[in-house]
């Protein structure tokens, strides 16, 4: 029987593959089959535009596609990440002992270079874009790819490069097989897509897959705050990095330490100015040293070092994570949409001294609101509810800080504007999922940057 990497060199005009869901990634997909000069048909329960190709044989619906799998006439399936293991198709291609490949598995039977793959619960785009940054400004070449944007599979047919930084979901992480990452990340793992897991354990496992096939020559960077990544460090034979907010290491490690950014790794120190660097914020303390724990372990030469501070001071962050937006009557706005969770919303009100007017609701995702309430207590002047998790919010905090309901976003903000008073922050940090009401949080950004501007 071929293995999953000879399956696709075997030049067999007979093989026929299965593209299960055609977003960026399955799109992505056939772009690659079509290089390949192989056969395949695709499976998307929406209305999509499929390629004009002799090599695209059709759209198949899941009678179809069913039928294909029992009859044993598709030779692997490649499922998009928000398709879930257990799809009709997925689960058929398992008793069929059919193949399911995943993306970024199948990118790495072609690509060479060493992988640094990022992932965790919070900070993975920012923390991904930030090594690649800083690799690329120290003149080490890299492709910025996954869950960011472009999918990997897109660079099989670029000139190659010799790092590869991907931002890898739990999603993407499920199917790993054979891949290895040179340098695994893990920022943080707390509740969240309890939609897909069974729980925080089964959400955890598929995190753990980052660091399935390291080896003593490979490297680990883990979040030493968070008992999870914590375990992880624990169980497997990669070298430990560990970074911290709060704990101090006397040898390898990274930590905050007098306004700086200490890392402590090759028997040397590099200390980086905090006060010179652009991001702000907790959670983006922990960004930044787990970016540089990435960077130096590539390059530590006194070059790298200085262009890596310049980096971190040119640095600005992507939008809708902690950014602030506007400044009025004494008053900052930020736009934090991307904090879809409880625990990003913790490490956002953690970055104020306390006058926070929260805005925060949309559609829940029925996780334990109890990590928030002691800092709502401390930090939240009022907070503003939207959507329809508001009334479970409610219930949830208000006996923790002064609580009003709204019916959108432009009622909030205009709340928001007559209960502040000069020296306090209006945050939009919601919590929950933004389908309620809009397409994603990036729409949910912008409705609050718009009103913030014009009210």
């Amino acid at each position: 029987m071929l293995s999953h990497r000879d399956l696709l060199h075997n030049a067999s005009s007979n093989h026929l593959f299965l593209i299960l869901g055609y977003g960026m990634t399955g799109q992505a997909l056939a772009r690659f089959l079509e290089s390949q000069k192989r056969r395949y048909v695709i499976f998307d329960e929406k209305d999509i535009k499929t390629p004009s190709s002799p090599y695209c044989l059709d759209r198949i619906d899941l009678k179809q596609g069913s039928q294909l799998l029992l009859e044993n006439k598709i030779s692997a399936i490649f499922p998009s990440p928000g398709v879930s293991l257990q799809h009709t198709l997925n689960t058929l291609a398992c008793q069929s002992k059919v193949p399911i490949i995943g993306e970024l598995e199948l990118a790495s039977f072609y690509l060479k270079g060493d992988f640094i793959a990022v992932t965790g619960t919070n900070g993975k785009s920012t923390t991904a874009m930030l090594i690649s940054a800083l690799l690329k400004d120290a003149g080490v070449e890299n492709r910025l790819s996954g869950n960011i944007g472009a999918p990997l599979i897109d660079a099989v047919n670029e000139p190659p490069f010799p790092y590869y930084v991907i931002e890898e979901s739990s999603y993407q992480l499920e199917l790993v097989g054979t891949l290895r990452h040179h340098i695994a990340i893990c920022l943080n793992i707390t509740e969240d897509h309890f939609d897909r897991y069974q729980g925080i354990d089964d959400y955890a496992q598929a995190k753990a897959n980052i660091i399935k096939n390291s080896t003593s020559d490979d490297w680990l960077i883990y979040n030493h705050d968070d008992v999870r990544c914590l375990r992880l460090s624990r169980s497997g034979p990669a070298q430990n990095m560990p970074f911290s907010l709060v704990n101090r290491f006397s040898g390898l490690g990274a930590q905050c330490e007098q306004n700086n950014l200490l890392i402590r790794l090759h028997q040397n120190e590099f200390c980086f100015d905090l006060g010179r660097c652009s991001l702000k914020g907790l959670h983006n303390h922990e960004n930044m040293l787990a970016s540089l724990s990435a960077a130096i372990i590539i390059d530590s030469s006194p070059t790298a070092l200085a262009s890596y501070q310049n980096t971190l001071a040119n640095f600005v962050g992507l939008p809708h994570r902690m950014q602030k937006i506007h400044s009025s009557n004494g008053i900052d706005y930020y736009d934090d949409s991307k904090a879809t969770n409880v625990d990003s919303v913790v490490m956002a009100l953690a970055s104020f001294d306390g006058n926070v007017i929260l805005i925060a609701g949309g559609q829940s995702k029925h996780c334990d609101y109890t990590p928030l309430k002691g800092i709502m207590h401390h930090k939240v002047k009022t907070l503003i509810l939207l959507g329809e998790a508001q009334d479970e919010m409610h219930d949830a905090f208000h006996d923790q800080a002064p609580t009003e309901r709204v019916a959108n976003m432009r009622e909030a903000v205009t709340l928001a504007k007559r209960l502040a008073t000069s020296g306090d922050v209006v945050l939009l940090s919601p919590a929950c999922a933004s389908f309620d009401q809009y397409q994603n949080y990036k729409e949910r950004g912008n409705d609050f940057q718009q009103c913030a501007k014009t009210l």
